[in-house]
């Protein structure tokens, strides 16, 4: 028997086979494996808004799926206009994926778990990506003076040895080290199941964290151009942490970055998304796991310039990567005359070898994150309302079916 699945243009989404077998007007059902077809990615491949997450008590999280947005016009202010310019120091989203936000006052820094905090503090929490958020909620309970960095595996990893990875930064002193721990998504375990263990040490203050699938954490330093990678080994008393490998360095020759903004990485390679005096609308740079500037772009570029948006101000945001090499790159036009609008902002899709594929308009996000399906999750300039503390929502776009 084959079953096969459609999607509304006669796409072939699925299809499963089984073997020969009695045709029983009541017999019982039968179960059996079917194979989902990954969406290709085309210069005509269009994303739209499936669902973001959302609030009310007392239920707790939930999606809000896209019709709703578009028959309440207050939902559709929020979701299609809140950009950059909503930001002030409590409005600040500042990771993907497991949702970095902002704590107001009176919560616990972590370096004092009981004394409240007067001031604006970073945190972190997760929530179900099924069809019930609240299902799976796990909140830190505590914040940082110095912003960690999250990353988690990406699913191709075999073994990871983490649900996930925060870069923690030197609780004791100051923020002159960061600590790679492991971070447990199960619902029986707090968030750091090791305190006091990490898999290694980062110098100084980091702004972007990716993993390799292979086993490598890496990390992005703003301030000083500079990439620091770590292979994840064991975990280990923080004393006897395994200091990362620095590389890089503020220029414009080969090997170098010069305005870095987000760090990924593929199955052989880390991509970083960055500005330069030759490329001011920006440009993605490919590195190897040693730090060397690697020739993986067509015409054999180490470094490729982004889509051209004429004369307009481009301001990049944040870069991710799929598990077959596709890129994609947030951005925003400078407006003339302010404030930024949702129609400024722009998503681009490149093919592994850095030509450019196809752009969406009006995206308006602070950051995203790619999944195995080609599922897009952008954390919004927008809060959520009700949950009592100052926190970004989620949103997932899906990529249509040919």
């Amino acid at each position: 028997m084959l079953a096969a699945f459609y999607s509304d243009n006669d796409w072939l989404a699925c299809q499963g086979k089984t073997d020969s077998m009695p045709a029983h007007p009541i017999r019982a059902a039968h179960r059996f494996a079917i194979t989902e077809n990954l969406v290709p990615l085309s210069s005509s491949t269009p994303y739209s808004l499936k669902e973001k997450l959302g609030y009310t008590s007392p239920i707790g999280f939930g999606c809000l799926p896209a019709a709703e947005f578009r028959v309440k016009s207050c939902l559709i202010s929020t979701v299609r206009t809140r950009t950059v310019v909503f930001l002030n120091s409590e409005r600040v989203p500042v990771s993907t994926w497991l949702c970095l936000d902002r704590l107001g006052a009176g919560s616990s820094d972590r370096r004092n778990r009981t004394q409240p905090y007067t001031g604006q503090i970073s945190t972190f929490q997760i929530v179900s990506d099924g069809a019930m958020p609240q299902s799976g909620v796990k909140f830190s309970g505590h914040g940082y003076m110095v912003r960690p960095c999250i990353a988690f595996p990406p699913p191709t990893a075999v073994d990871p040895a983490a649900d996930g990875f925060l870069l923690e930064p030197n609780l004791e002193i100051s923020a002159s080290w960061m600590y790679l721990r492991a971070l447990s998504l199960q619902p029986d375990q707090s968030f750091l199941a090791s305190p006091g263990q990490s898999f290694g040490q980062f110098k100084g203050t980091l702004d972007d964290l990716a993993i390799r699938p292979a086993g490598y954490a890496v990390a992005l330093s703003i301030a000083t151009c500079t990439l620091q990678v770590l292979q994840i080994g064991a975990l280990v008393p923080d004393a006897s942490a395994p200091a990362a490998y620095i590389y890089s360095g503020q220029g414009t020759r080969a090997g170098l970055l010069y305005d870095p903004v987000a760090v990924s990485c593929s199955l052989n390679k880390i991509l970083v998304l960055q500005t330069s005096p030759q490329y001011p609308q920006g440009c993605i740079a490919a590195f190897d796991f040693k730090g060397n500037a690697v020739n993986c772009f067509s015409g054999n570029q180490w470094i490729m310039p982004r889509r051209s948006e004429g004369t307009a101000g481009v301001a990049i945001l944040d870069l991710s990567v799929e598990s077959k090499g596709y890129i994609f790159v947030l951005k925003y036009l400078k407006p003339q005359i302010p404030p930024v609008q949702a129609s400024d902002y722009r998503l681009d899709f490149y093919s592994p070898d850095g030509s450019f594929l196809t752009q969406v308009s009006g995206l308006a996000a602070a950051c995203l994150q790619v999944d195995l399906w080609r599922n897009l999750f952008t954390l919004n300039y927008e809060i959520i309302v009700g949950t009592g503390r100052t926190e970004p929502s989620v949103s997932q776009w899906i990529p249509s079916t040919p």
